[in-house]
């Protein structure tokens, strides 16, 4: 049975998307509770509930009941569900928006049902003609002779000449393919594309995380990683390895930092050096002529005491400007370099 509510409180629930009701139930758990959920979660999945969680306001006691209520109402009432399409789309409808709930509908009935010469049509062309690229041009043949017309006119376009040529010639005099072909062609898919598809993905999650994490204030970075740490530090490691903080500006160059400095806001510049370490401080000076980094030292006097909040907020700035010009390729940050050149490595 559904739970039901007065009409005023229906409409401030009906307001709330999936991820809201997740981090509304999960900030009324014991800490304990939700470190043992979050276990549970994929990495993309604990950033949009931590998201969710971070933007929620205070929350009339109505509204954290009536959530649980629904909660309990629809754990209740998905018995029998399990193992029907229907069932699952029903409840996952239920728990998240809708095109949350198609887009693990649709994975779920990929893997259960799909070939992988079903998935093969719905990848990107570009990773899939890279990969191809270095197989047998018989094995090139059969694959694009088995998935959409229009996937491999587009793979075709972006294989070089010669190799385009031969593969159309080979399927032009193709044969009927033995099984234990196709079978041995399919598992190496599985095991080298696929796979491969998938370690991309989650770097890709990784660095969206880093991002977040970026953007948040310090005490709301801080409250987070150290509960991905207890729940998995391997994950917390590596999103670190990813971040780019303020500290991390020391690493600069001079010149980089130089080219920062020009860019920024002098104001924000000294609110953001508030309460840091005399290193950076110095390493600041050093990179400015004597004239600036007088007036920067007088503007950090000036300035008296800041809130965290304010400093905290001219640091991201900061970061996001440095960002921005290494981007534009106009300056050099050591940490994303190294990250990009540890993605990059050949492994033997």
């Amino acid at each position: 049975m559904s739970a039901t509510f007065p009409p005023h409180l229906q409409q401030k629930l009906d307001k709330l998307s999936g991820k809201d009701r997740a981090a509304i139930l999960m900030l009324s758990l014991p800490e304990k509770i939700t470190s043992e959920i979050f276990k549970f979660l994929e990495l993309y999945e604990i950033r949009d509930v931590s998201l969710a969680m971070l933007r929620a306001k205070q929350m009339d006691i109505d509204i954290i009941k009536a959530v649980s209520i629904m909660f309990v109402s629809q754990l209740s009432s998905a018995k029998g569900m399990i193992g029907s399409t229907e069932g699952v789309k029903r409840l996952l409808t239920k728990l998240l928006p809708k095109d949350q709930a198609d887009t693990i509908l649709e994975e779920v009935k990929g893997t259960a049902g799909r070939t992988v010469w079903d998935r093969l049509g719905n990848v990107n062309v570009e990773s899939l003609a890279s990969y191809l690229n270095n197989e047998y041009p018989q094995t090139i043949a059969v694959i694009l002779s088995k998935i959409p017309s229009s996937s491999s006119a587009k793979v075709l376009a972006r294989l070089e000449d010669d190799l385009s040529n031969d593969v159309i010639n080979r399927m032009l005099d193709m044969d009927a393919v033995k099984k234990e072909v196709i079978d041995d062609i399919e598992k190496n898919l599985k095991l080298e594309f696929m796979s491969s598809l998938s370690r991309t993905y989650k770097q890709d999650s990784y660095s969206n995380i880093a991002e977040i994490f970026n953007a948040m204030d310090r005490t709301a970075e801080t409250r987070l990683m150290k509960n991905l740490e207890k729940t998995n530090d391997a994950h917390a490691k590596k999103i670190k390895n990813l971040m780019f903080t303020f500290e991390d500006l020391k690493k600069m160059d001079d010149q980089s930092l130089q080219t920062l400095i020009r860019s920024v806001d002098k104001n924000q510049l000294a609110i953001s050096l508030k309460g840091v370490d005399d290193v950076i401080k110095e390493q600041f000076f050093a990179c400015m002529t004597e004239r600036a980094g007088k007036l920067l030292h007088d503007e950090l006097e000036q300035l008296g005491p800041v809130r965290l909040k304010a400093v905290e907020e001219a640091q991201m700035q900061v970061i996001s400007k440095a960002k921005e010009l290494a981007e534009a390729n106009a300056l050099f940050l050591p940490n994303l370099a190294d990250a990009e050149d540890s993605n990059n490595k050949l492994i033997e």
